[in-house]
C-alpha cells in the first residue's frame, strides 16, 4: 500500500458545498421553471429567492462536501485506504461552508490546498430532489470558487509540489470555463514535470457554452471522459458525424492524437496507451478508446433499480476508481470493472458520500 508521503492525485476545480433540498412536491420546479434532471446556472438574486422559499417548505436538508473534482479525490482516498495521496487545489470563502469543506475533506483523507477569498461565498449547489428527479441550482461568478487567479496558483507551494509530483492531476470542466488562464499555466507545470492529465467534461452546458475551451483540453489531456450527451457535444465541435457511434469514438480520438507526444511518465502502461478517450452511459456500455485507436466496449453490471438511491456523484466516482486503476498500472478492462464497481457503491446510497464499508471489499472482488 502507498504511504501517506505518496503524491499521486492532485485535481483542481470547484471547492463545493453541496445542499441536497428533498422537496414533497413540485411546486418550486413549477415557479422558477426548473428542468427535472438538468443543472441549471443562476445568479446571485435567483440563489437567494428559491433559498428564501425552499426554506418555507421546511424540506429535508444535507450538507456535505461536493464539485466534481472533489468528489473524485474523495472516493480515490477511500480506495487507498490511507491519508493525503490526493490534494484538491482551488478557492473557498472565509465562512463556515469553507471551514465545512475544509474539515470534511481533511478528515476523509484529502489534502485541501484552498485559497481564500475575502467577501465572497464558498461555492454552494442547492440540489433539488422530487421523486426520483435530481435538479442542481449552483451560482456562478458570485461565489469564490470563481474567483481563483494564477498568481493563487504560483504562490501556494502545496499546491505547486502537487502538480509536480503527483502522477496525474484531473482538471475539472466546471472550473476552466471561469479559469482558464490557470488551467492552461497547470498543463504547462505538467508538461514540464512529466505529470499525466486528465479532463473530466463534466457537461453538456460547459461544450456548447464554451466550445474553443473544451477543444483545447480535450487535445492538450491524456485522458479525457465524459458521457453520451457530453460525447456528441464534442462531435458537434469537431464536425464529427455520430450515426456510427463507434467509428466518431475513433475520429474524436485521432483528433485527440494530432497534439500527442510521448511523456516520460511514471506510470509505465500509459506509454501503450498514449492517450485514453472514455465515454460513459449509464447503464449502458462505457466505451474506451486508447492507443492505436482500440476501442474497449465494456459491458456496465447491472444494479438492481430497486438498489439505486441516488446518481448523484456516479459519474464522478466512476472517474475515482478508473483512475485509481491506471494509477496502479492495471490492465484497461481492470480499470474500467473497478470504475464500474465504485460507481455502483455510489448509486447504492443518497448523496456522493464515502461508502462505509472498507474499500478493500471492492478491491478484492476484481476478477
Amino acid at each position: 500500500m502507498d504511504t501517506e508521503q505518496d503524491t499521486l492525485l492532485a485535481a483542481i476545480g470547484n471547492p463545493n458545498v453541496d445542499i441536497a433540498i428533498r422537496l414533497k412536491d413540485d411546486s418550486l420546479f413549477v415557479k422558477y421553471d426548473l428542468q427535472f434532471d438538468r443543472a441549471t446556472p443562476v445568479d446571485q438574486k435567483f440563489l437567494n429567492a428559491i433559498e428564501e422559499d425552499f426554506k418555507k417548505l421546511d424540506p429535508e436538508i444535507r450538507h456535505s462536501p461536493g464539485g466534481c473534482s472533489q468528489n473524485t479525490l474523495r472516493i480515490f482516498q477511500w480506495l487507498m485506504n490511507s491519508k493525503f495521496n490526493s490534494t484538491i487545489i482551488g478557492s473557498i470563502g472565509e465562512d463556515d461552508n469553507g471551514t465545512l469543506l475544509k474539515n470534511e475533506l481533511e478528515k476523509q483523507g484529502v489534502l485541501t490546498s484552498y485559497t481564500t477569498i475575502s467577501n465572497y461565498k464558498t461555492a454552494f449547489v442547492f440540489i433539488f430532489i422530487f421523486k426520483d428527479y435530481i435538479t442542481p441550482v449552483y451560482g456562478t461568478s458570485c461565489l469564490a470558487a470563481w474567483q481563483y487567479r494564477v498568481t493563487d496558483l504560483l504562490a501556494d507551494s502545496i499546491a505547486m509540489e502537487s502538480l509536480k509530483k503527483s502522477k496525474i492531476v484531473l482538471l475539472e470542466g466546471f472550473f476552466i470555463i471561469h479559469s482558464d488562464d490557470v488551467g492552461r499555466e497547470a498543463l504547462d507545470i505538467c508538461t514540464k514535470n512529466n505529470t499525466l492529465t486528465s479532463f473530466n467534461i463534466c457537461g453538456v452546458y460547459v461544450v456548447r457554452a464554451y466550445p474553443n475551451i473544451v477543444i483545447h483540453y480535450v487535445k492538450s489531456c491524456r485522458i479525457v471522459i465524459g458521457s453520451r450527451a457530453e460525447f456528441s457535444a464534442v462531435c458537434e465541435l469537431f464536425d464529427v458525424p455520430t450515426d456510427d457511434f463507434e467509428k466518431s469514438l475513433v475520429d474524436v480520438f485521432k483528433i485527440m492524437m494530432e497534439e500527442y507526444s510521448p511523456l516520460n511518465s511514471s506510470i509505465k502502461s500509459m506509454e501503450e496507451y498514449k492517450k485514453i478517450l472514455i465515454v460513459t452511459g449509464g447503464a449502458k456500455p462505457v466505451y474506451c478508446v486508447y492507443g492505436n485507436n482500440k476501442v474497449i466496449k465494456f459491458e456496465v453490471p447491472r444494479v438492481e433499480q430497486s438498489l439505486i438511491k441516488d446518481v448523484t456523484g456516479a459519474g464522478d466516482s466512476f472517474l475515482a476508481g478508473f483512475l485509481y486503476g491506471i494509477i496502479h498500472n492495471f490492465p484497461l478492462l481492470k480499470c474500467l470493472e473497478l470504475a464500474c464497481k465504485v460507481a455502483a457503491e455510489i448509486l447504492q446510497q443518497h448523496g456522493c458520500l464515502v461508502p462505509p464499508k472498507n474499500s478493500s471489499a471492492v478491491l478484492g472482488s476484481l476478477a
